[in-house]
């Protein structure tokens, strides 16, 4: 039985749910009456809203009468009222639950709609679909959806608004917003959504859980498996230890993990679930790593938690992460600082610089890197380095190597359970193409291993071999890569064919394995020369070390030859080469070559396609060499200048040329 304040609470805070609903679906409601003196049979009852309003109006009557009856007849002593009812409560009777977070006290209208105008969007477009709740202890645990998240933590800040502190502050910002000087009234109306956003920021809070599943049976329990966890005490115990720490050490209500609050079932909802992951690990505020395999700190590098493939995005997603230990305690010593501002701080606690440590062996991540992640600058490392950190990570679907990476790439892709790991990664690569500003860094990886003749990877192992020549050498700068300071000619894009892409064609002519390299007289006024392992197409095989003159004079001596035999032809043909350059520029007619960085190249077998004259068309006659990663090399200039006029490019031996790769 509850008392009549109790009621009217409970009324109060219903109305007040009602309200925004009203007011977002009843036309021209500005404003919400009192539901008791709405006219129910009359012109007010349709302008208002005939059902929400008489509904309001009947449990408005009902609850009275309730309380009436109740008040009237109740011989409980006062501490008794509002307790969940014994065994010996009449059969027959009836009483009404008051939930202990409801508010005494209910804010104005106006205040009500802004706190609503707060809270949809934080619940249902940034909190994961639902989440484990608890209580301050990490006891009591329910799951619950978003409508439930709704309504708790409305309560909590309607009461926070009920505050001296709040009402102080928000009696500021509304002198702020009557204010005759527009700057200072919007500042008034700024401060005003700030202070509710934070507060239904503050009681939304949610600690995430970083881990890798129990591969003994039974295993994790999972979102079926809730009614009958106490079967299951591993795992059991694994989620009330993840809920003790996050409310003891970091005081908040709510918790996720992905095996209990994913109803893996639902198609609809896991696909949301994954495409959602690295946002709800990025908003969450902490994630807590449990290592299951490690005690002492030297060996945390060896947990298999770095070797899984989602464990990747849940270590550099979130802004504060936490590792805990086997017997779930902290790593950190006491008052250690959290790893999320690190490097920047001049006295840092050993054991954070120990744990960095840990990190860099397990991953080579460095502490740069990581406060990127922290900060968000994630675009600020390259596609290619991204693609490195999971090549070698394990995954039990295979398809889940490329759906682990949508968010550290900043992609959205379709779930396709199913579908293999190949054609994910390809539309996941393809969809890098068709979003990204820079992607020249995209082909930044080793040329073996491919089915098919292919500028794009298959796997993405293949990016274990990227070149760090084109990582930025200084910090203050906003590329990811230098790469990323030439802009193709014209888009590349994936066709049918493959992908289109802008080339400058450097031929070269490959040295008889007992030549030593030394100077040699090149076309024009550029030249090169490099070094290469030419690789079998498949991994770990090196056919041969090569070494090669680029813009050699010699090349383009033979080509007397086009009317001698075939076999005199292929036998001078097969000691030439052909680089195709993607880092270079045009500035109006002229052509500009790296001067200051390497060449990045692709190494393309033309056949007998005389040098300069190759052509789209030629395609099905060019062949891609595999080699160990992308081959560079600087070039030479006799006169010291980079840029060459678009018709003079014959005579230094160059070719511009777009090819389908």
């Amino acid at each position: 039985m509850v008392s009549g304040a109790q009621a009217e609470g409970f009324l109060a805070a219903l109305v007040s749910f009602m309200q925004p609903i009203m007011h977002a679906y009843v036309p021209g409601s500005a404003s919400i009456q009192d539901a008791s003196t709405v006219d129910r049979s009359g012109e007010d009852g349709k302008r208002y809203g005939n059902e929400g309003q008489i509904l309001l109006a009947a449990l408005q009557d009902f609850i009275s009468a309730t309380m009436r009856l109740k008040i009237a007849n109740s011989e409980k002593k006062p501490e008794d009222i509002g307790a969940i009812p014994d065994e010996q409560d009449k059969p027959g009777e009836k009483t009404i639950e008051i939930i202990a977070d409801i508010p005494r006290q209910i804010p104005c209208p106006e205040i009500q709609n802004k706190i609503i105008d707060a809270l949809r969007p934080r619940i249902f477009n940034e909190m994961p679909i639902r989440v484990l709740a608890f209580a301050s202890a990490g006891e009591s645990l329910e799951i619950i959806d978003r409508g439930e998240m709704f309504r708790r933590v409305l309560a909590k800040v309607y009461t926070s608004t009920s505050t001296p502190a709040f009402d102080a502050d928000w009696t500021h910002a509304q002198q702020m917003t009557l204010s005759d000087e527009p700057e200072i009234s919007d500042a008034g109306y700024r401060e005003q959504k700030h202070l509710l956003v934070e507060l239904v920021r503050l009681h939304s809070r949610y600690a995430i859980l970083s881990h890798t599943w129990i591969r003994d049976t039974p295993g994790d329990i999972v979102f079926q498996d809730w009614a009958t966890r106490a079967a299951n005490p591993r795992g059991n115990r694994k989620i009330d230890m993840f809920c003790a720490v996050a409310a003891r050490d970091y005081g908040v209500a709510f918790g996720w993990m992905d095996t209990v609050c994913i109803d893996k079932t639902s198609s609809s909802e896991l696909d949301e679930a994954i495409r959602s992951m690295y946002k709800w690990y990025r908003g969450a505020h902490v994630c807590i790593a449990y290592m299951a395999e490690t005690r002492a700190l030297a060996r945390m590098h060896r947990d298999s938690w770095f070797s899984r493939g989602w464990t990747l995005q849940e270590l550099l997603a979130p802004t504060h992460i936490r590792f805990y230990d086997m017997d779930w305690d902290d790593f950190f010593t006491e008052g250690a600082t959290a790893l999320r501002d690190l490097p920047f701080f001049p006295a840092a606690p050993l054991t954070v610089a120990d744990i960095h440590r840990e990190i860099r062996t397990a991953t080579s991540i460095s502490e740069y890197e990581v406060s990127l992640f922290r900060r968000g600058d994630t675009e600020r490392i390259a596609l290619s380095r991204r693609f490195q950190l999971a090549s070698k990570r394990q995954v039990t679907r295979e398809e889940d190597g490329a759906y682990s990476l949508m968010g550290l790439l900043g992609v959205d892709l379709s779930v396709a359970y199913g579908e293999g790991a190949a054609r994910a990664f390809f539309r996941l690569v393809r969809e890098l193409l068709a979003t990204k500003t820079h992607v020249l860094d995209l082909f930044n990886h080793a040329y073996w291993g491919a089915p098919q003749n292919r500028l794009l990877p298959v796997r993405i192992l293949q990016y274990f071999y990227r070149t760090h020549h084109f990582d930025p050498y200084t910090r203050d700068g906003r590329a990811a890569s230098l790469l990323d300071r030439w802009q193709p000619l014209e888009p590349i894009v994936l066709t049918h064919l493959g992908v289109r892409i802008p080339l400058l064609l450097a031929p070269a002519l490959k040295l008889p394995a007992d030549a030593e390299r030394c100077e040699f007289v090149p076309k024009g006024e550029f030249y090169a020369s490099i070094s290469l392992d030419i690789w079998s197409d498949t991994e770990g095989t090196v056919v041969s070390c090569d070494n090669y003159n680029v813009l050699d004079a010699r090349i383009y001596e033979d080509r007397h030859l086009e009317a001698q035999s075939d076999y005199m032809r292929s036998t001078i043909t097969r000691q030439n080469i052909t680089f195709g350059i993607m880092n270079f520029g045009m500035d109006g007619d002229n052509v500009l070559l790296p001067q200051e960085q390497q060449c990045f190249s692709v190494m393309l077998d033309c056949g007998l396609i005389p040098p300069g004259h190759i052509y789209p068309s030629d395609n099905s006659n060019i062949h891609i060499v595999p080699t160990h990663g992308a081959p560079i090399f600087q070039f030479g200039s006799s006169r010291g200048t980079y840029r060459i006029p678009r018709g003079e490019l014959e005579r230094h031996g160059l070719q511009l040329v777009t090819l389908f790769l």
